[in-house]
């Protein structure tokens, strides 16, 4: 009678521990790449609430609203109809669209105090250099405190005129800076700059976490 064959207990063992390995090995790069996608699909979701009110405006040829709420983990935005009379699924009557989004952190320039980054200027010289004086030793300045995240419950209006535009809350022409970034941003497209001219131009770019440096 032949005998039966199988798995031994050490080579069950063995075979765990090898399958263990490889699984926690590998988990470091699933979680970055969850993280990256849930930041693009959130930044591909706010480009779309951009283009859609701007192109509500210039169809319906009078000012439509875009309205951003800062929540406890992550942000809201909805669209609103002018004539308040819309009916959407999934939103509230009077809204054209609306969407909700967790695990991400919306800021906006206009909000947290400080002008994002722009292209660096060369400024021509005044005079011709001289003798080089002695250098004298620098002080290491403190690193500058990162602005203040945008607080929960805080709402920010974004109007598009009829022509696309973008207006103010004081009714004049600026441009505008919105930052997305993974509430755990650990990878260099994990946070997102989009830009809207005042003529209601939008661009986006990747950035390193933290970073307000301007799209190349």
């Amino acid at each position: 009678m032949l005998a039966e064959k199988g798995f031994t207990l050490l080579e069950l063992m063995l075979v765990i521990l090898i399958a263990a390995v490889l699984l926690l090995w590998g988990m470091p790069s699933v979680v970055q790449s969850l993280r990256n996608n849930d930041v693009a699909a959130q930044n591909v979701s706010l480009l779309a609430m951009l283009n859609f009110t701007k192109s509500e405006s210039i169809r319906r040829n009078t000012t439509v609203n875009l309205v951003f709420t800062m929540t406890d983990d992550g942000w809201n935005a909805i669209v609103e109809d002018p004539n308040n009379e819309a009916d959407i699924e999934g939103c509230v009557l009077g809204q054209l669209r609306c969407t909700s989004n967790t695990g991400a952190v919306l800021t906006i320039a206009s909000l947290d105090g400080e002008s994002p980054s722009a292209s660096p200027s060369m400024d021509a010289p005044s005079a011709l250099p001289g003798p080089e004086p002695e250098p004298e030793p620098v002080p290491v300045p403190d690193p500058e405190p990162q602005p203040d995240p945008v607080e929960t419950g805080t709402t920010f209006e974004l109007s598009f005129n009829n022509r696309g535009y973008i207006r103010g809350s004081d009714d004049a022409w600026a441009p505008e800076t919105f930052f997305l970034q993974h509430e755990q941003c650990s990878g260099q497209n994990q946070r997102r700059r989009v830009d809207i001219t005042p003529t209601g131009q939008v661009s986006s770019c990747s950035l390193a976490c933290d970073s307000r440096a301007a799209c190349p």
